[in-house]
């Protein structure tokens, strides 16, 4: 039996037309439309961010079923924070809906994202936003949703208000860092173009908004980090104990008025001085200094790696703290070094590497 199956032009126009109207009407503009956040703050004190959130509908035919999806939120904070330890809260205000504070709620550590898949959430927004335009690899996303949907007004724009009372700088550590907030929504996380065959542009089902380099002072551990600044030297990890490697990664391109021509040197060299946690200086078993070696013909960046614990004799007390800075003299004599880089030259202040834990 021969079936013919016969689509009229007319026909196959409308039907092409309510395929087209009905993506349409599913699209929406997100959008951050301000953030309150002070510019900076104690280390250990308490701060309150509110974060303005909208979401447009675009080109919605009339009768449009609401949106009706939870949103997905998260920002990027330092790891050293520990936010989520020192009473963490956050709460949202739908304009549309009863205009009263609710509670948000922590996503699970491993809650599975919508898109893209295979990630969770927290590692949803860090492959979409990475560490909130940082240089610090030392950052962790930190995710909430809302329990109810952002409101149910069909075609007119809905917009909302969460608000973040947090801890900052618990880990003591002065410096300063770019602080992004982001949100979509439970139905589409970061939906890409063209997933599951949908061609059209869906890349407003997210939003974001940067309060740059957020300053702490006060802290009392004596490290500084800059996150919203390219990094002089770069430890990997960026945290550790005295019986981990860490590698050191010094760029000399970044010194202004560098005592090392550019060009000129093959190898610098680290010079140390470890602290137990009462200050107490700790006798060094290196006889000479940490060498660094270039990592590709003039490039100025400068690779090495120290083991702390046979660096440093810890067999009365335990290493707490290495200050340290980059020299041209690979002899632990400090007096002999006039050509020296550290953290920052006026006033001068020697890099500094806290042991956490062991």
């Amino acid at each position: 039996m021969n079936l013919n199956i016969r689509i009229k032009g007319k026909t196959l126009w409308m039907v092409c037309a309510t395929l087209v109207i009905g993506i349409m009407v599913a699209a929406c503009a997100y959008f951050v439309d301000g953030v309150e956040q002070p510019d900076s703050a104690t280390a250990g004190s308490r701060i309150t961010v509110k974060v303005k959130l909208r979401v447009q509908p675009v080109n919605v035919a009339s009768g449009n079923p609401p949106w009706n999806s939870p949103i997905i939120f998260g920002f990027c904070v330092p790891r050293g924070w520990k936010v989520k330890e020192h009473d963490l809260k956050l709460t949202y205000v739908f304009d549309q809906g009863d205009g009263k504070p609710h509670p948000m709620s922590p996503v699970q550590d491993n809650a599975p994202a919508t898109q893209p898949e295979g990630l969770t959430w927290a590692e949803a927004f860090k492959n979409q936003y990475g560490n909130g335009g940082n240089f610090v690899d030392d950052v962790e996303w930190v995710v909430y949703q809302t329990d109810n949907i952002l409101g149910e007004n069909g075609d007119s724009p809905r917009t909302g208000t969460i608000t973040i009372d947090m801890m900052v700088g618990a880990d003591q550590v002065n410096g300063g860092v770019d602080m992004l907030y982001a949100f979509t929504d439970v139905a589409h996380g970061f939906y890409a173009d063209g997933a599951n065959g949908v061609t059209f542009n869906t890349s407003g089902y997210y939003a974001s908004k940067t309060k740059e380099c957020f300053e702490i002072t006060g802290g009392t551990s004596g490290e500084t980090v800059n996150y919203c600044q390219p990094q002089r030297i770069t430890p990997s990890p960026a945290k550790g104990s005295s019986n981990d490697l860490v590698s050191f990664t010094f760029d000399n391109n970044l010194v202004a008025n560098s005592p090392f021509p550019r060009g000129g040197n093959t190898k610098l060299y680290m010079s140390m001085v470890g602290y137990a946690a009462d200050d107490t200086e700790l006798p060094l078993k290196l006889t000479q200094n940490v060498e660094l070696k270039q990592t590709t013909g003039t490039s100025g960046k400068f690779l090495g790696t120290i083991w702390p614990a046979d660096a440093f004799d810890t067999s009365n007390k335990p290493l707490a703290r290495i200050t340290y800075y980059i020299t041209d003299n690979a002899t632990v004599t400090r007096a002999d070094d006039i050509n020296k880089v550290g953290l920052q030259e006026d006033p001068y202040v020697d890099f500094a590497y806290l042991i956490r834990c062991n």
